[in-house]
């Protein structure tokens, strides 16, 4: 029966620890903020020329992903603060999630991300 007791309480500790560390690296909003302004700049800098009609050329597909590259970078704050003022937190203490929540041009995309240890998932991202 000893062996069963120290077992238990070995194993007790260590799920401590973990909920614990799970809880100190809980992501902060802040930092899912910067996570979903990088996440979407990447986004729109790799597609947001593709609905270019191919008419136009190889030229002015190279000037739109220069031009619209730029105009990203320099609109990154107003994209955080859209992120930021269109987010909700569900904190759970151990993790939370995040669903965001994008109008354009006709269109809502949702997004849902879980936070933990200081790592984000996006599990969710949907056009309505």
């Amino acid at each position: 029966m000893k062996g069963y007791q120290i077992a238990a309480s070995i194993g007790s500790v260590m799920l401590v620890a973990l909920g614990g560390a799970m809880a100190l690296t809980n992501p902060s909003r802040s930092d899912y903020e910067g996570f979903a302004t990088a996440r979407l700049s990447e986004y729109l800098k790799e597609n947001a020329c593709k609905k270019l009609p191919e008419e136009l050329g190889e030229v002015w597909q190279q000037r739109c992903r220069a031009f619209g590259s730029a105009a990203i970078d320099t609109g990154r704050p107003q994209l955080q603060q859209l992120i930021a003022s269109q987010t909700e937190r569900h904190n759970f203490i151990l993790f939370s999630i995040y669903r965001t929540t994008l109008p354009s041009f006709g269109s809502t995309y949702e997004f849902e991300t879980l936070g933990v240890l200081q790592q984000f998932y996006l599990y969710l991202a949907e056009e309505q």
